[in-house]
């Protein structure tokens, strides 16, 4: 019975095995259990991989030394998405290898894993032709180190058939990356992951390998392990090699990246763009931080161009992926043909170079210490922007474009200057559209310290717009107004101008200052005393050159002037001529007055290249056809001013006036090293009352002038001139005043001085001073000063040395008739030529005053019986002004 029972069992479980072998064998191979066979092996793959698996298409399954999964048409869950980003990865075919051992234990884990066609959409939405496709972001990208290294499938994973895909978002952007082959395997020894990627970019071959640490592996140390990434297309090839860190879900790098784009024409391709320019470009940074917030310090490169064309570019930027903490320093030096086969000249600009720095985000940049470089000067911009570019293009002629530019300098709630526009070929800069506005306080204008309120000195106003529509970047429109002040007056606009040639673009200008002093006071300037300033003119620009009118006015006397500038033979050569209408005399330091204090104000530093300096030719005439003050006496003032060979030439100056003249001639060279300067001239019979008078300044000293001066010296300014004077000058005044009477006094009794005097006023009768001066290397000798009233004669002399701007001279006084008792008073002029002090050597002090009181009465008795105003007369006769006669001294 019991062993009836026994074959009963072993029968029963004969059939449940093999019912059950006959269903495995029905869901593993049947045709019509291909949907629980699906289901079956989605459960297997989601309990494998961890997550939800769908299995759409066909499934199979083979048992050898490992179960052998293949399934199409599959979803994988993704574990990272972002709201309203489609949740599976959607895959056409995966294999998978599951070892027995593995089943009987129930942990079903992976041994190899191979995944097959993929769509993936980069940074993109999903457009109708896309909609509810996958895409990744760089955040979600951020994760996938970590998260595939610490996955053990990473030392058995292959991808297949992928496709990396970031459409055109409207800006002509496309990039395709297709990769025919991805495969992540262990090393021999398990300890790294070995990366090899074979594929395409935008058609262009792709391939790409490295290694990096992994976690399983005998020598992971848990945190920074090495690792390394290269990569190679046409045109393009980086290493990036350093240390990671998985240990966190963001991965960590530090580690040193050289990147080279050579050919560069090969990279324009590359990314579809015009193949424009060839050459190269050299980058190296380090690398360092988490995927996600990655810092890029020390970056070096270099662009190198056939054209000859060099930039540098150095600096840091603090999260590469969000573009923030930009800080790079450029210097593009330009090398064109133009400038290398044609003579520079100052209307021909040609740009050599700019150089700066730019700080601030990618959507949000600064350019600070901005230097343009040209073939005439350098123009230095302390700040320029902020600059927001919306988007950088791509055209369907393959031009790099950059859209809906923005540049704001000043404040961005109110700036001085907002301009918008657009560069559609940002290689070759070309199709350049700018237009804006303008919007300057007068006081930043004329900087300075402003006394009260900057707003009512009045803000320029305007707009203005640039384009290359012609073929090279030109001003196409500009109008501005001063607005809200009453202390100026002024336009600025662009305009055509209509000659025998042609027409011209023009830029005009009108300036009218009532008040100069006002505007002076404004800034804590002392008064000049200007009061109306103004000027009327235009800049023509013309296809042979450059050319400047006006009309100024300051004080009360007006000037027109022309400069033209033309190219003779790759020469530039400046001509040009200013005559005024009546001038009067103190409008000169009026004018020099006004140039100073625009000078101070002088915000743009400009300066000329050497080389312009050295070609450039200039000639200039100045006519002055009256002088005011002269009356009907002929008066005038005529030069000629001109520059060559690094020589500049006043030959002649001539001025008339109520019948003295003045005639001079200057040749500086300044291709000599210091400077050299050459002065010789003459002035006769000049009247410097009148001429102090009309200059508007205090006449201490009257009579007519004559000078005579041969002088030679070196240096680029006037005190290292005087510093350095070698030659022979002499001065004498005669027939005049001198703006005080105690001159005399030091010559004179007490008794004589008070009683003596016929003069009006305070003033004493100056008969003559003569002043020889003799000097060499800035330091010489007056031996012979003789200055004569009619009362009083002094004589002297000594050294005078303007290298140290120190003088030391002696004087010697006497009366030109004779006391019964002499008392004079010898002294010296000391010290500082800018600030000297009067030292009295003898006869003076308390010994003077006790002199003269016990003298006083002998010398009224002398004055009393000596003669009047015959003997006077008698004894003038004898004396010969300003010659020295023998005489014993003072008694």
């Amino acid at each position: 019975m019991w062993r009836r029972v026994l074959k009963r069992v072993a029968f029963a479980i004969a059939v449940v095995v093999l019912a059950g072998a006959a269903l495995i064998a029905m869901i593993l191979y049947a045709p019509f259990a291909d949907n629980l066979r699906a289901a079956v092996l989605s459960e297997v793959l989601s309990v494998s991989l961890e997550r939800e698996v769908v299995i759409e298409g066909e499934a199979k399954i083979a048992i050898n030394d490992d179960l052998d999964i293949v399934a199409r048409d599959l979803k994988i869950a993704r574990r990272l998405f972002a709201e309203g980003e489609q949740p599976w990865h959607t895959l056409a075919e995966a294999h998978a290898k599951i070892p027995l051992s593995s089943i009987v234990e129930g942990s079903f884990a992976l041994s190899g894993l191979e995944l097959t066609g993929a769509t993936v959409y980069l940074l993109g939405e999903a457009g109708e032709d896309i909609e509810g496709a996958e895409t990744w972001s760089f955040a979600e990208m951020a994760y996938l180190p970590s998260y595939v290294l610490n996955d053990p499938l990473s030392e058995n994973l292959v991808l297949q058939d992928f496709r990396l895909f970031h459409p055109d978002t409207g800006n002509g952007w496309e990039t395709d990356i297709r990769i025919t082959e991805l495969s992540l395997k262990a090393s021999k020894g398990r300890g790294k992951i070995e990366l090899e990627i074979d594929g395409s970019a935008n058609g262009v071959p792709l391939k790409a390998g490295g290694e990096f640490p992994n976690p399983r592996g005998p020598d992971f140390n848990g945190q920074a392990n090495p690792f390394a990434v290269v990569a190679s297309l046409k045109g393009l090839h980086f290493l990036l090699d350093g240390k990671m860190d998985v240990s966190d879900p963001i991965a960590s790098i530090s580690a040193e990246l050289d990147l080279f784009l050579n050919p560069l024409g090969d990279f324009l391709e590359l990314i579809e763009l015009e193949r424009v320019v060839e050459g190269g470009v050299d980058a190296k940074a380090l690398l360092d931080g988490p995927l996600d917030a990655l810092m890029a310090t020390d970056i070096q490169t270099s662009l190198y161009l056939d054209s000859g064309d060099e930039a540098v570019v150095t600096g840091e930027i603090r999260d590469l992926v969000q573009g923030t903490g930009i800080d790079l320093v450029f210097d593009v030096e330009l090398a064109t043909e133009e400038t290398a086969a044609k003579a520079q000249s100052l209307y021909k600009i040609v740009f050599t170079g700019f150089r700066g720095r730019t700080q601030g985000t990618a959507d949000h940049l600064l350019v600070r210490d901005f230097v343009l470089e040209t073939n005439a000067a350098s123009a230095e911009l302390t700040e320029v922007g902020p600059v927001w570019v919306e988007d950088i293009v791509r055209d369907e002629n393959g031009r790099l474009g950059l859209k809906g530019i923005r540049l704001i300098d000043g404040e961005e709630s109110a700036p001085i200057l907002d301009l918008r526009g657009q560069i559609l070929d940002a290689l070759q800069l070309q199709d350049v559209e700018f237009s804006g506005k303008i919007n300057l306080l007068l006081a930043d204008i004329l900087e300075g310290e402003v006394e009260g309120p900057e707003e009512d000195l009045g803000r320029l106003k305007g707009e203005i717009r640039l384009s290359d529509a012609d073929g090279s970047l030109n001003l196409d429109e500009l109008e501005a107004s001063i607005s809200g002040t009453d202390l100026i007056t002024l336009e600025i606009r662009k305009e055509e101008v209509t000659d025998e040639n042609g027409t011209h673009p023009a830029l005009a200008l009108e300036v009218d200052v009532p008040d100069f002093d006002a505007i002076e006071a404004r800034f804590n300037e002392p008064p000049a005393k200007v009061k109306n300033v103004a000027f009327s003119g235009r800049v023509i620009l013309r296809e042979d050159g450059l050319g400047v009118s006006g009309n100024a006015t300051v004080g009360q006397t007006s000037a027109e002037g022309n400069l033209d500038l033309a190219d003779e033979d790759g020469v530039p050569v400046v001509t040009g001529n200013v005559k005024t209408g009546t001038l009067h005399l103190s409008d000169i330091r009026k004018s020099i007055e006004v140039l100073d204090f625009l000078d101070v104000k002088e915000e743009a530093d400009l300066d000329l290249s050497a080389q312009l300096i050295e070609q450039m030719k200039v000639f200039l005439s100045v006519s002055v056809p009256a002088i005011a003050g002269a009356g009907k006496a002929a008066s005038g003032l005529s030069a000629k001013i001109a520059y060559a060979d690094r020589l500049i030439t006043l030959d002649p100056f001539k001025m008339t006036y109520l019948g003295g003249s003045v005639a001079t001639k200057a040749r500086i060279d300044v291709g000599k090293s210091p400077v050299s300067l050459a002065l010789n001239g003459r002035i006769d019979k000049l009247r410097m009352g009148t001429i102090l008078k009309e200059l508007g300044v205090p006449g201490i000293v009257t009579g007519t002038l004559n000078v005579s001066y041969d002088l030679t010296g070196v240096g680029s300014g006037a005190d290292q001139f005087i510093s350095s004077m070698s030659g022979k000058a002499a001065a004498s005044i005669w027939s005049g005043t001198v703006g005080t009477r105690l001159i005399d006094l030091a010559g004179q009794s007490l008794v004589r001085w008070m009683f003596g005097n016929k003069a009006d006023g305070d003033t004493a009768k100056l008969v003559c001073a003569v002043i020889p001066l003799n000097l060499k290397g800035g330091r010489g000798s007056a031996k012979t000063i003789v200055i004569e009233t009619e009362n009083v004669q002094i004589a002297g002399g000594g050294p005078i040395d303007f290298r140290n701007n120190t003088l030391d001279l002696s004087f010697l006084p006497r009366a030109k008739r004779p006391e019964v008792v002499e008392m004079v008073t010898t002294f010296a002029v000391r010290g500082r030529i800018s600030n000297p002090e009067i030292v009295v050597l003898s006869g003076g002090g308390g010994g003077r005053v006790v002199g003269e009181i016990v003298t006083a009465p002998f010398n009224i008795l002398g004055l009393i019986f000596s003669g009047g105003e015959e003997a006077k007369k008698a004894q003038e006769k004898k004396h010969k002004p300003c010659v020295l006669r023998k005489w014993t001294g003072p008694k």
